[in-house]
């Protein structure tokens, strides 16, 4: 794992054949893409993790007052923890949002 980089979960997903057989596809093209310029080839694996964080920041931003809302809650708990209330913007990018 490189230095900075978080610990990696394992997600096993079944997905359909059409959406594995697009995900390929995309594989040369996304060779292009900033998030994935810096791999020496990318794999269908890399394609999907892709796929999921530009999915993830859509939901993000279309369920934003829901998300904030959760994030608020999380800073409260960890600040009465800490017994100091953590600023928004802190506990977002303890989170990586």
């Amino acid at each position: 794992m490189a230095a900075g980089r978080e610990a990696l979960n394992a997600v096993h997903l079944r997905l359909p054949r059409r959406m594995i057989e697009r995900a390929d596809s995309l594989r040369e093209a996304l060779g292009e893409a900033p998030e994935l310029a810096t791999l020496p080839n990318v794999t269908r694996s890399d394609v999907l993790r892709l796929a999921v964080l530009r999915g993830l920041d859509t939901l993000e931003r279309e369920y934003e007052a829901i998300v904030d809302e959760g994030l608020v809650e999380v800073a409260e708990e960890r600040a009465a923890a800490k017994g100091r209330l953590a600023p928004l913007s802190e506990v977002k990018a303890r989170l990586g949002l």
